[in-house]
């Protein structure tokens, strides 16, 4: 009986045992993965696609050369083809902080096998470039720098400035003479102003690129203007503003530039303050104001690469009253920036 009794429970020791297990969840085993394959970059690597694996980011005289302003790359004596113009972004903020995104063109792509390769780089007005490079397989190779400026027309201090410049001086023009009044039956109250001199300062602000010029003047003076009133002498001591847009032709001649041109051109007077006049009826209105057409050839010499002096001389023709024409001269102190002139000579290759 007890050995019986044991066996029993032993039995239902093992029973209860077996059923407490958790099942057992046989492993996942993952899928076979076949090993990858050592693929070269430049398998996928595509110089046109990436803006070509030769860079040229050059500077000839007044401008930045690119295919379309005449830049040309020759590769082993076989003309290469022009990929693209390759820039970056550049972010600018306003004083009020605002940012303002701007794509500037950086140097212009082009295509090459790579390996050794003798290249030859030309523009118009600047001299070539020759070397012997290696292209690499992978990324671009750049060739930087500035041509040395050929053209007789761009060399000099005054031939290829950059584009804008600023000019601060004085000015001298004339003011015509004239007559007016007033008549009651047989009797005339009128007034008489004399041809003036009128004095003051200048500022220019203008965009003059090789053979071509735009430019703004603005004009703010004075001057004494003696006359009668009714039969008696009086004076007006008066103020003069004006303004020209004008536009014309260019000669570069290395440190001196001669510009030719036209334009039109307004002007306000301010007759208030008069002296020795009681006469109101008879004064004229105390603003007068005209338009012009201004006919002027302007002088500027150079003896640095961004300053130098300027001088204006204009007539300006009045198409409604030509009587009223009268000349103009200014002058004064330029601000014009020439990279052609300051920026020093070579390329280079990396």
């Amino acid at each position: 009986m007890r050995i019986t009794v044991i066996a029993f429970a032993v039995t239902t020791f093992a029973a209860v045992t077996v059923e407490a297990q958790p099942s057992v969840v046989p492993p996942v085993v993952p899928p076979l993965i076949p090993p990858l394959t050592q693929t070269s970059a430049q398998d996928d690597y595509s110089p046109a696609a990436f803006g070509g694996n030769l860079r040229v980011d050059l500077q000839c005289a007044d401008y930045f050369a690119t295919y379309d302003s005449g830049l040309r790359v020759t590769i082993d004596g076989t003309p290469s083809s022009f990929v693209a113009m390759n820039g970056e972004i550049v972010t600018s903020y306003t004083r009020h902080g605002v940012p303002i995104d701007s794509w500037v063109p950086t140097d212009a792509g082009y295509v090459a096998t790579p390996g050794r390769h003798h290249v030859d780089v030309s523009a118009p007005g600047c001299g070539s470039y020759s070397t012997e490079l290696d292209v690499p397989t992978i990324g671009p190779r750049f060739i930087e720098g500035r041509l040395e400026t050929t053209g007789p027309a761009l060399r000099g201090t005054a031939a290829a400035p950059n584009g804008f410049t600023n000019l601060l001086g004085a000015y001298v023009t004339m003011r015509s003479g004239e007559r007016g009044g007033i008549a009651f039956g047989q009797q005339s109250i009128g007034y008489r102003l004399d041809q003036t001199q009128f004095t003051g300062l200048y500022y220019a602000a203008a965009f003059e690129r090789r053979h071509f010029v735009v430019g703004m003047d603005l004009e703010l003076g004075a001057g004494t203007i003696a006359g009668e009133v009714q039969n008696e002498s009086a004076t007006v001591d008066a103020l003069h503003s004006g303004g020209r847009l004008r536009f014309g032709y260019r000669f570069p001649l290395h440190d001196l530039a001669i510009s030719v041109g036209s334009g039109v051109g307004a002007d306000i007077w301010s007759l208030a303050n008069w002296h020795g006049a009681d006469n109101v009826l008879a004064k004229p209105s105390p603003l007068e104001g005209d338009w012009y057409v201004p006919l002027w050839a302007s002088v500027t010499y150079k003896p640095s690469c961004n300053w130098g002096v300027q001088v204006t001389a204009s007539y300006d023709l009045q198409p409604t009253d030509p009587s009223a024409s009268e000349p103009t001269v200014e002058g004064g102190i330029i601000y014009q920036p020439n990279d052609a002139c300051s920026q020093p000579v070579g390329v280079t290759v990396r």
